[in-house]
């Protein structure tokens, strides 16, 4: 589930050029650096060593709805040889739910309502367990941000749009892969104009106020 501000990737070791991320799309190589002991055996050779690192990923509200695959690749520096040598890598599926936001500690539906350019009154009726729109919460309380929507055979992006009394914009801020910095690839795939696939699913706020349902 998506947290406030910027997302980052945290880990011992990291470089700070990369812990927050505030783009819908992440950074195509991040380098992290593990330092092991330098010692050698009785026979001369290098001692082997395991080491142990903790990543964590905490997406940003930008991050609803994103699908990628992260891959690990661990090599040894080599000293001054810039070949990479024997490696080993493992990739892992990443895919972040649509419509939650995890509050942070302190934050309320009226402060989290500005973060996805509604209000509080929007929120609240998602959410009519929240008892009062002021109230801080504790970290990591969840809550709805939209409504998933299925898309059925013959609507298009600006039909839905229609129905539910929304924009474009919106549409952009709850759903990764339908943001700005991917307009120009998902223009391409999903026209608003056009069809779009049956069973396609995103995120979406109806505005009680400029709804066709």
């Amino acid at each position: 589930e998506p947290d406030g501000g910027g997302g980052r990737i945290s880990g011992e070791g990291t470089d700070k050029g990369w812990a927050r991320l505030v783009e819908p799309l992440l950074p195509t190589y991040l380098k992290m650096a593990v330092r092991v002991p330098n010692a050698v055996n009785s026979m001369g050779f290098s001692a082997g060593h395991v080491v142990e690192r903790r990543i964590e990923f905490h997406p940003s509200r930008l991050h609803s709805g994103l699908g990628m695959e992260l891959c690990f690749l661990a090599a040894d520096s080599r000293g001054h040889c810039k070949a990479v040598g024997s490696h080993t890598v493992r990739c892992v599926s990443v895919d972040v739910v649509r419509c939650r936001y995890a509050m942070q500690q302190g934050e309320s539906l009226r402060t989290v309502a500005g973060m996805f350019e509604t209000n509080w009154l929007q929120l609240y009726a998602l959410n009519p367990t929240m008892s009062l729109a002021d109230r801080p919460v504790g970290n990591w309380t969840l809550i709805e941000v939209g409504h998933p929507y299925t898309f059925a055979r013959g609507e298009t992006v600006h039909s839905v749009m229609t129905k539910f009394g929304t924009g474009l914009q919106h549409l952009m801020l709850l759903n990764a892969d339908l943001s700005r910095q991917t307009e120009s690839h998902w223009t391409e795939r999903l026209p608003v104009g056009a069809e779009m696939p049956q069973g396609y699913q995103i995120c979406i706020m109806p505005n009680s106020c400029g709804t066709n349902v």
